[in-house]
Formats: structure tokens, C-alpha cells, sequence
């Protein structure tokens, strides 16, 4: 592993890539919470999550356990197959809009 000069890990492109690819799907998951007009508290109740996790989740700063990607897609509704389809439609528009990973 690759330190920099203060001692600190050096993170390659693929933990980027991971970084992007959770923001996306949280991204993705977050417009789907607004356009069906529910606060994070109303879906965090419903998919049974809670409040912190859910933001994190929508934020991309975590890495979920498919349960939880699956509780709160239920909650809204939507069918991982459409998730699916949702992620990598965004991920097509950013990679055409430049972002290399």
C-alpha cells in the first residue's frame, strides 16, 4: 500500500470508483425518496433503516449490505431491476460527461 508523505494510505483508482458508483446509487435512491414526496424519516421508517443509515446510504459515504439496498427499494417500490437500470443510466450520463473513475 502506497503512503503518503504524512503516513496516510494512498487510496488507488478502484476505491475512487467504488466512492462514485455508492454516490450514484444513492443519488439514484434519493430522487427516488423526493419524487414520491417522502422525508428520509417517512422511508427510514418504512423500510425499517434507520435515519442515519438511510443518509449515509443516499450521501454514498457507505457501503450497504444488500439487505438494506433491497429493504428501502421496497419501500419505495421499486424493483431492483429498475434500480439496476436507474444506476447505470446515471453512471452512462456521468461517464459521458467526463468523469474517468
Amino acid at each position: 500500500m502506497r503512503m503518503d508523505e504524512r503516513g496516510y494510505a494512498v487510496r488507488g483508482s478502484a476505491y475512487r470508483m467504488a466512492r462514485a458508483r455508492a454516490e450514484t446509487v444513492g443519488g439514484v435512491l434519493r430522487r427516488a425518496r423526493e419524487d414520491r414526496g417522502l422525508s428520509r424519516e417517512a422511508l427510514a421508517l418504512k423500510a425499517t433503516v434507520t435515519i442515519g443509515t438511510l443518509a449515509r446510504l443516499e450521501l454514498g459515504q457507505s457501503d450497504p449490505a444488500w439487505s438494506t439496498i433491497v429493504a428501502v427499494a421496497d419501500a419505495l417500490d421499486l424493483k431492483l431491476s429498475a434500480l439496476g437500470a436507474l444506476v447505470e443510466d446515471a453512471v452512462s450520463q456521468t461517464t459521458a460527461s467526463g468523469f474517468r473513475g
